[in-house]
């Protein structure tokens, strides 16, 4: 309801302006219409609070706050030590004109300069980066939509400077003239230091906090109609400059030529966005998005930040995975292509020897991490292409020197020699055969024989022979001391539920069964399965990480119910609770298991917020919202 109310004060406040300083004007000589009273004072106000009431449905009420505060301070900084000294903008003052005055700058200056601050902040988004609001993070990312908001808002002042300081006005004179209708180019050389200024400070500000963790209250979905109301407004305002009677004959074809080029720019980005599901702010999504409800238990909507193209493997597998894109759509094949030629994956990459290995040849597991086995694996969870000819051969190589003979995937090996059976263990199997489905490779008959082996280590249908690792049925690990390994049964459930239902067959069918139903007798929330004499679960459950190695924690496990065609059952809902637990207030998940250190190149900070483990929780969130509780 304050969303509602919010817009439909700004869309009242902006057809005021629009009767009073469009309408109004062009139709004198053929209907006498009211006019507002101290109208450049009225008019003014009204758009400067038309901004105000916009920003705090589109940002939220604090950060709009911090942003008409930033700009009121440095606006009003810059233009008293420019009054006070000539230094900013050149030699001048100001009259009584625009009334009364804070030190030698009337009230009405940050007022005037938030009115256009705010539409052309949205114009330069939308011109640079397809969507209303937001800084996606990186530092050059930061500068250049600072400078070009900067270059929008002081087109405007080509406009209006001549207007209000010309005879008919004179709200500031230019005490020494200059060569645009007696205003120095100094003046322009200001302003784009001042509206510089101000969009970095914010700018900086809102790429540290996404707005429902500065507290917004009422912050509605901003789609293209919405969005297009700042446009209007900057337009309505080159129109109404324009039509005021007072412009000089020059600024009539020049209003249009700086003013215009921005507008139809943010126009075109407009139409486009309405046909295209892409973000438009940094509040919630568009409506049209297919997102269910699972978004209402993000504090704040990730998927601007997850679709940033400054991280390509994290955008490619949310527009998979959030937004349910083919993988023939555009943006998807953009996304994994250039998250081919972008870190991580292509420092690992570059380490790979050209046979296919990484560090030294062999089985692959060890150096743990950095081994051949671990980047297959690693490479897998951040969407790498399986058509890849470096990743083929890596898929190629692990076949060929880390599959044991009886089919499934060993941790133990001796120099160049395969690993024998008894070195196999469930969570590396799980882990290799997951990664090699998802590369294409399900049609491989090695693949084939490992996806039998892991079927039948679960239900003991067809095993011929039990070893230390893999003492019996049902998940046993020697590891775990003898009993069944909820690690390994995570792993392995993620690994047969990738092959698409209708290609299973009857044993892996049952093992997917029995992996569920170990992993539901438990709640995945305490994790307390099997552990030999121990008497607490591992604290390693509790860190959700990225990426994942043979560790589960209590987010792989839902991840793999999931998978399973579990999400519908109600024994989840409190792990799914304690999952949205861990968000921070911007709805973002840290990566309290980050391998920092111990990879080829490091993913995440450790503790930070991780697009990656964001990802991962608001895929299990979807897949729970989208599934049919059972009654």
């Amino acid at each position: 309801m304050r969303a509602r109310i919010l817009l439909l004060v700004a869309c009242i406040l902006l057809a005021i302006f629009a009767y009073d300083g469009v309408v109004r004007l062009l139709l004198i000589g053929l209907v006498r219409l009211p006019k507002l009273p101290a109208e450049l004072t009225v008019l003014t106000s009204i758009l400067a609070l038309f901004s105000l009431t916009h920003a705090w449905y589109s940002i939220g009420g604090r950060l709009t706050l911090a942003f008409f505060g930033l700009n009121a301070v440095i606006s009003w900084a810059f233009e008293q030590v420019g009054v006070a000294t000539g230094l900013v903008y050149g030699a001048y003052h100001y009259t009584d004109y625009l009334g009364p005055k804070l030190g030698q700058v009337p009230y009405l200056i940050p007022l005037a300069w938030f009115m256009m601050i705010y539409p052309s902040y949205v114009i330069a988004n939308l011109a640079l980066e397809q969507r209303a609001t937001g800084t996606p993070a990186g530092v050059s990312r930061l500068v250049r939509l600072a400078a070009v908001s900067a270059a929008v808002m002081t087109a405007w002042d080509l406009v209006v400077d001549p207007i209000l300081s010309g005879p008919s006005a004179r709200a500031w004179i230019w005490e020494t003239g200059g060569p645009y209708f007696g205003i120095p180019i100094q003046n322009y050389v200001g302003w784009l230091l001042t509206t510089f200024a101000v969009y970095l400070a914010y700018r900086a500000l809102e790429q540290r906090v996404a707005p429902a963790a500065l507290g917004s209250v009422g912050a509605g979905p901003v789609g293209a109609g919405v969005a297009a109301l700042p446009v209007a407004a900057y337009g309505l305002m080159l129109a109404s400059n324009l039509l005021s009677g007072v412009a000089p004959a020059g600024v009539a074809i020049i209003g249009p030529l700086v003013m215009g080029p921005p507008v139809v720019v943010a126009a075109w980005r407009l139409w486009r966005l309405r046909r295209s599901p892409a973000p438009l702010a940094g509040g919630r999504p568009r409506q049209t998005w297919p997102v269910g409800g699972w978004i209402d238990r993000v504090k704040a909507d990730p998927l601007p930040w997850l679709l940033d193209e400054e991280t390509p493997a994290v955008r490619h597998l949310a527009l998979r995975g959030l937004l349910d894109r083919p993988s023939d759509d555009p943006e998807v094949v953009a996304a994994r292509a250039k998250a081919m030629r972008a870190d991580p994956i292509a420092s690992i990459l570059a380490a790979q020897n050209p046979e296919g290995w990484w560090v030294k040849p062999g089985h692959g597991y060890s150096p743990k991490y950095t081994g051949t086995v671990w980047q297959v694996i690693f490479l897998d969870q951040l969407g790498a292409d399986g058509d890849d000819p470096r990743v083929r051969a890596a898929c190629e190589y692990v076949l060929e020197h880390a599959q044991s003979s009886g089919g499934g995937f060993g941790a133990l090996g001796s120099g160049l020699a395969r690993p024998a059976p008894s070195g196999v263990v469930h969570c590396l199997n799980g882990n290799l055969l997951r990664a090699l489905i998802g590369f294409g490779m399900l049609e491989d008959p090695r693949v084939g024989r490992s996806l039998a082996y892991q079927a039948a280590s679960i239900t003991g249908e067809g095993m011929e022979r039990w070893y230390s690792l893999t003492p019996g049925p049902g998940f046993r690990c020697g590891a775990n001391y003898g009993d069944p390994c909820a690690w390994g049964a995570t792993k392995a459930v993620l690994a047969l539920a990738r092959v698409p239902a209708e290609r299973r067959t009857p044993a892996v069918a049952r093992a997917i069964e029995e992996g569920a139903a170990f992993l539901l007798s438990r709640d995945p929330s305490v994790a307390d399965y099997p552990m030999g004499p121990n008497t607490k679960p591992s604290s390693s459950w509790f860190k959700i990480g990225f990426p994942s190695g043979y560790v589960a924690d209590v987010l792989q496990t839902l991840e793999a119910l999931c998978e399973a065609g579990m999400a519908a059952d109600p024994r989840l809902d409190r792990a799914i609770d304690w999952i949205v637990d861990r968000q921070d207030a911007g709805g973002r998940w840290p990566n309290r298991y980050s391998y920092a250190g111990k990879m080829a190149i490091d993913i995440d900070r450790p503790g930070r917020p991780s697009k990656w483990v964001t990802l991962r929780a608001c895929r299990v969130l979807k897949a729970a919202s989208e599934a049919t509780k059972d009654p």
